[in-house]
């Protein structure tokens, strides 16, 4: 999918896509993403599925192999 925005409008549309994305989650899949996000900004983040920390450029745990991209 691809979304034409404008500059000036990126932001809001990066919200109501997160928000569009996260009324899709049942509550234990928004915790495992709100986890992820918090382990992202703490700079060692960890996989959702097996609490294994990974390298952001990776996009895969290096564990279990969940894809994180």
């Amino acid at each position: 999918m691809q979304l034409a925005v404008a500059s000036t409008d990126l932001e809001r549309a990066r919200i109501a896509l997160d928000a569009h994305w996260l009324s899709g989650l049942d509550d234990d899949q928004v915790q495992a993403v709100q986890e992820m996000q918090q382990n992202a900004s703490s700079g060692q983040p960890t996989c959702p599925a097996c609490g294994s920390p990974f390298s952001p450029q990776v996009g895969r745990c290096p564990d279990c192999g969940l894809n994180l991209v």
